[in-house]
C-alpha cells in the first residue's frame, strides 16, 4: 500500500533494477515504480507500508538476589 501525506493512494507497478536508468538517472537498490490516483507533487512524501518477519532473540536473566527466603511466607497488599 503506497500513500502520500496528502492522502493520494497508489500501487506498485514493478521493481526497478539497480544501475543506470533512462534519461541518465541512477537507480539505487530497492527502487520501485508506482502509479497514483492523482498527480503528486515533488514536495509530497510517499509512504510504503510493508511487513517483514523479524526474529526476536531470546533473552533470560534470572535475578536470584531478590528472592525471599524459604521460611518467609508471601503476603499480598
Amino acid at each position: 500500500s503506497v500513500r502520500t501525506v496528502s492522502g493520494i493512494r497508489g500501487q506498485i507497478k514493478k521493481a526497478v533494477k539497480a544501475g543506470q536508468g533512462k534519461e541518465g538517472k541512477e537507480w539505487r537498490e530497492g527502487s520501485i515504480r508506482c502509479t497514483f490516483e492523482d498527480k503528486i507533487l515533488m514536495s509530497d512524501i510517499v509512504f510504503l507500508r510493508a511487513w517483514t518477519k523479524v526474529d526476536i532473540p531470546k533473552f533470560f536473566n534470572p535475578v536470584t538476589t531478590l528472592l525471599q527466603s524459604r521460611d518467609t511466607q508471601w503476603q499480598g497488599m
